[in-house]
């Protein structure tokens, strides 16, 4: 979580979280900042999350609900999010590795 970067890739993985590890199929932008807020002390405003995700068409579904007798919509991920933040995944733990495996190699090139 720590190693993504903007408010898009932390939001599409917080919505993988919820529905993987609680069983929770989408969550409001203020839930979003919440999490990333509380579990991961990540400061990230409702509104940052909302736009990221209301442009990320081909990520994520929204359907419309009633927030505090307003109108709001929960995300919930598609295929091509879950698709996304699992290659973003894998390239960040490839490059941890990479840099991983030559800090290794200096280290024994000094010994």
């Amino acid at each position: 979580m720590f190693s993504l970067k903007n408010a898009l890739d932390k939001s599409l993985y917080t919505l993988k979280i919820a529905k993987d590890k609680l069983n929770i199929d989408g969550l409001l932008p203020s839930q979003v900042s919440a999490v990333l807020w509380d579990n991961f002390r990540l400061k990230t405003t409702q509104y940052a999350v909302s736009m990221q995700l209301m442009n990320a068409k081909k990520y994520v579904n929204r359907k419309p609900v009633s927030v505090q007798g307003g109108a709001g919509y929960v995300y919930h991920l598609a295929h091509e999010g879950e698709v996304y933040i699992k290659n973003k995944l894998g390239d960040l733990n490839k490059a941890v590795h990479h840099a991983n495996s030559t800090s290794d190699t200096k280290s024994e090139k000094k010994e």
